[in-house]
């Protein structure tokens, strides 16, 4: 079978599909179109080998939604221009309507007149009590005024009082702190300084104890190595002296002459011979006289190391001469057979020697001599340091001292005689409050008797002045006359109804919707409604208002928004159809909606057409709630699925055909 016979069969097949679902007929009529159609279908299979080519069919074209946009419900209701406000005019007096002052429909101010009551003046009690409730109020006026300045002055006055003795007791609060930090900060510096000056004097105490105690021990010392080389220099004096007698004296004359010096040594110069004998006789008379000193100044002290240095060093010096004098004497000497040349040599070198020891004792005693000068003046002058150090310090110690005395006199006293002052600021302050509050106490009494008169004057004139106005009827507020009842002419009595008026500059729109509806709205529901004014528009609006309860009659929620009545459009009483938009209230984001006609309704069967890879497949679908024409689907659509909205009445109860999507 060729593609042509393949096409006729299936759309054979189609029709008869459509025949029985989408046009019933009886049993009898569908077998009747059956018969019809095969005779066809034969005789196109029959024919379809002599036709080589058969046109394609082109595929349906269908429209589809995408579930995904938010599905759109508007209804319409029918709501009341009303004005936002509307006063009735009343007379309040008797009398004839003398003046009209505006006509029907007139612009009106708050407070002009529309009309005039005439009366008899003559007999007008109610401008007698309004002139008289004038006068008196006047009077009270005046009469608070001079009270409230006088009390005023009063309050003023105390008020400075108090807030000078603040501005004061803050000052010297402050001034106490102050001083109790610094008193404090003063006796802390104070106590350390006087801490500072014990330990200086403490400090110059023992640098004095140890200097005493280094120069008594140094003196000690001294003593001790003075003793040691004066001992060795008495030493060298007895034994160098006896070197000398070997020499000169060798027979140890006790009567030594310069004849036994001649004959000792062979000199010839009598007048060295004689001042070498009477050297040496001298000086060991000197030199017993030396020793015995010596001995008589131990042990040594410091009143008697000077006297034994002295008499040391007299006998080094006489010694070195006596030296001097024999090595010169020798030196002269001539030997001879008795006195060889040999032997004179020897007794030279020998002196010699004697006079070197001599001059190195004499240096070292002077040497001594003059270290134990140093050695007092340093000890002099080292010890009056320390004691001039320790008496300063001592004196820092008692002036310190007496100062903390001093500060911890005064310093606390300050503190007190402040703190008294500042006690008595405070009662001070305590007492200026106190008249600052009875002049707010009595300045309140005194003003609200008189404002209590004063109002009660003030409600005798506005109720005199009220008597005196009720012959002029005036509108209370802005708007338009919108009804009149009387003329010029008419007698009225108190409580006749003399017309209304209206403000509608600004108008509010009524209407009721269901409950069901109102549900749905909220105070900032947006609607819109169309106006006529030499070309139609839509006027947006906003729900002001949502009854709580239904109307009973209607049985419905009274809904009311309020408007800028622009150029007057708006009348009152006027009829409008207005257009509300109820998705968001309606439609659940998140569950899927479809237009009524979209779905195909069979039998038992519920299903609708979506657009897979460009087929058009069935979907068989569970529906759920209606609004308006949406359906809400509850099983076999999702948001992704494109739903085909027209050209799907076309296609095959099976779908599964390919279909061309245009816009």
């Amino acid at each position: 079978m060729g593609f042509r016979e393949d096409k006729e069969a299936n759309y054979s097949i189609d029709l008869s599909q459509k025949l029985k679902y989408n046009y019933p007929q009886s049993i009898f009529m569908q077998k009747r179109f059956l018969s019809l159609l095969i005779i066809p279908l034969f005789f196109l299979t029959a024919c379809a080998e002599e036709v080589k080519e058969t046109p394609e069919i082109p595929a349906p074209n269908v429209k589809v939604l995408d579930l995904a946009e938010k599905p759109q419900y508007q209804i319409t209701e029918v709501g009341t221009i009303k004005a936002l406000q509307e006063v009735e005019l009343i007379a309040k007096a008797a009398g004839t309507v003398g003046q009209l002052s505006v006509k029907l429909g007139d612009s009106v101010d708050a407070g002009d007149a529309i009309a005039v009551i005439d009366y008899d003046e003559a007999n007008n009690p109610a401008k007698v009590n309004y002139y008289n409730a004038q006068l008196q109020l006047a009077n009270a006026k005046q009469t608070l005024s001079e009270t409230f300045a006088n009390n005023q002055d009063t309050i003023t006055r105390a008020l400075l009082r108090v807030e000078s003795l603040e501005v004061a007791l803050g000052r010297s609060q402050r001034n106490l702190t102050e001083l109790r930090t610094t008193t404090k900060s003063t006796e802390n510096t104070l106590v350390l300084q006087l801490e500072n000056v014990e330990n200086s004097a403490d400090t110059a105490e023992v640098s004095y104890k140890n200097v005493v105690d280094q120069f008594e021990q140094a003196w000690k010392d001294l003593l001790k190595s003075s003793k040691n080389s004066l001992d060795s220099a008495f030493t060298h004096l007895e034994s160098e002296f006896i070197a000398v007698e070997d020499i000169i004296n060798p027979n140890n004359a006790f009567h030594f002459s310069v004849s036994n010096l001649s004959n000792v040594i062979g000199a010839r110069d009598s007048h060295q011979l004689l001042a070498t004998v009477n050297a040496y006789n001298d000086y060991r008379r000197l030199l017993e006289n030396s020793q015995t000193d010596y001995d008589d100044y131990l042990p040594l002290t410091e009143n008697t190391l000077n006297e034994a240095l002295s008499v040391a060093i007299e006998a080094a010096e006489d010694l070195r001469e006596l030296t001097s004098k024999i090595r010169l004497v020798l030196s002269n000497s001539v030997s001879s057979a008795y006195i060889p040349q040999a032997t004179i040599d020897a007794y030279v070198t020998q002196a010699t020697a004697a006079e070197s020891i001599m001059l190195g004792d004499v240096a070292m005693l002077n040497a001594l001599e003059k270290t134990v000068q140093t050695f007092k003046l340093d000890r002099t002058s080292q010890i009056a340091t320390a004691d001039n150090n320790r008496s300063i310090a001592n004196n820092q110690l008692t002036d310190a001292g007496n100062a903390l005395l001093t500060f911890q006199t005064t310093g606390p006293g300050s503190v007190r005689d402040l703190e008294v002052q500042i006690e008595q600021t405070g009662n001070d302050l305590l007492s200026a409050q106190a008249d600052f509050d009875s002049a707010k106490r009595n300045a309140t009494v005194l003003n609200s008797a008189k404002t209590l008169e004063i109002n009660t004057l003030s409600n005798q004139l506005r109720l005199a002045q009220q008597s005196l106005d009720n012959n002029i009827i005036s509108s209370p507020i802005d708007g338009v006359l919108s009804e009149l009842t009387v003329d010029e002419g008419d007698y009225v009595a108190p409580g006749t109804y003399l017309g209304k008026v209206i403000q509608h500059e600004q108008v509010k729109l009524v209407f009721y919707v269901s409950e069901a509806v109102a549900d749905r709205l909220s105070p900032v529901q947006a609607f819109t409604f169309p106006v006529q004014n030499g070309e139609t528009h839509d006027l947006l609006g906003v729900i002001d208002k949502i009854s709580p309860s239904a109307d009973p009659v209607s049985k419905k929620i009274r809904i009311e928004g309020d408007f800028i009545n622009t150029g007057l459009q708006l009348k009152p009483e006027m009829l409008v159809n207005i257009t509300l938009d109820i998705s968001a209230g309606t439609f659940d984001p998140t569950k899927v909606y479809v237009p009524m006609n979209s779905i195909i309704f069979a039998q038992n069967d519920r299903y609708v057409y979506v657009v897979e890879s460009g087929q058009a497949v069935r979907r068989d679908i569970e529906i759920g709630g209606v609004y308006g024409v949406w359906i809400e689907v509850l099983q076999g659509l999702s948001k992704s699925d494109e739903l085909i909205v027209e050209g799907h009445r076309n296609l095959p109860p099976a779908g599964d055909i390919a279909v061309t999507v245009v816009q």
